[in-house]
């Protein structure tokens, strides 16, 4: 008995993921061909048991010395001997984990991470992007199956890949995001605030957003939204709910933020929405009672606010809307919606 050939049909193909191997003549221990190991199958390796999840796919049902990987990102996980970079990855509201990787692989798909690793002696940070989602990220840089991923993932992970500028699994994410009301809105909303072009999924998010504001700002979903999603909302020169009622819900989503991200103030999570939320729309008791006893604005940015709105002059602010434009309500006898440019 002895070792066989292996001849690799499609090593690397230009999607992004490895070919299939054939093993024409696999070690038995009769030295003769096993006929389980055939076309598309991967090769004879072993896997650890704990590693035999639905996040790497299943291994095959056989002995430890006989088992063969159905993926191979799961292989490529387990090697981590052969690993050679570094990254401590979590967003803030995360643990930080540390995760390795091949550097030849991500070179290969993400020309951001080819820069990243540029003679890079250390360990690399990574804090906008949780560790759930940067394996998702490796396991298709590995050539691995993305199974039974939810909306929401498949929205997050559309965004890495598009900070990464791996553009076919933005594609790939983006196929998996199904829109049909308020309800599923949030996965796809989250793409359009982050810029990526869908022109299917920017009209609908954009109409649901205008038309049905209410139900989207009531929604559980909403804060759990960033701000980035937020700044897309306040943006819109068409919402259907009140200038005092949007307020309302900013508050209300930075209190929540506060809680679940506290290395942030609440004026800090507030701080990009402030420049798209129309004071002068406010009546003169809801500038006082809501907005500058919010303690969001400091005692003095807040005398400012209540003097230029008094005087009707310019808000001479850092950060804080000047438009004196009231927001228009949709048209709802009309199909078309405007698309606010990001």
């Amino acid at each position: 008995g002895g070792f066989g050939t292996t001849q690799n049909t499609n090593a690397f193909t230009p999607t992004g993921g490895f070919g299939t191997t054939q093993n024409t003549n696999a070690f038995t221990p009769a030295g003769g061909f096993d006929p389980t190991i055939r076309f598309g199958q991967p090769s004879l390796l072993q896997a650890p048991s704990a590693l035999n999840t639905p996040f790497f796919g299943p291994a095959f049902s056989a002995t430890v010395e006989d088992k063969r990987w159905r993926d191979p990102a799961g292989y490529i996980f387990w090697q981590t001997k052969r690993h050679d970079c570094d990254f401590i990855v979590g967003k803030n509201s995360d643990i930080a984990e540390n995760i390795s990787a091949l550097t030849c692989h991500l070179e290969a798909q993400s020309s951001v991470f080819k820069e990243l690793l540029k003679d890079s002696k250390r360990r690399i940070r990574i804090g906008n992007v949780s560790p759930k989602i940067f394996r998702l990220l490796l396991t298709y840089i590995y050539g691995g199956k993305l199974r039974d991923l939810d909306q929401g993932t498949a929205a997050q992970l559309a965004v890495a890949a598009d900070h990464f500028n791996i553009r076919p699994l933005v594609t790939k994410a983006c196929k998996r995001i199904k829109l049909t009301g308020v309800e599923d809105v949030f996965p796809a909303l989250w793409c359009v605030a982050y810029n990526i072009h869908r022109p299917e999924l920017e009209l609908r998010v954009t109409k649901i957003v205008q038309e049905e504001t209410q139900a989207v700002l009531s929604s559980k979903q909403f804060l759990d939204l960033d701000a980035k999603c937020l700044e897309y909302i306040s943006r819109q020169e068409t919402l259907s709910v009140s200038e005092l009622e949007l307020w309302r819900a900013v508050v209300r989503w930075a209190q929540h933020k506060v809680i679940t991200d506290p290395d942030k103030t609440l004026r800090q999570h507030v701080e990009p929405i402030l420049q798209h939320v129309r004071v002068y729309s406010l009546s003169l008791q809801d500038i006082l009672r809501e907005f500058v006893l919010s303690r969001i604005l400091t005692r003095k940015e807040g005398m400012k606010v209540l003097e230029a709105v008094v005087n009707n002059k310019p808000l001479q602010v850092q950060g804080i809307c000047d438009i004196r434009v009231l927001r228009q309500w949709p048209d709802y006898t009309q199909g078309q919606v405007k698309v606010e440019s990001i």
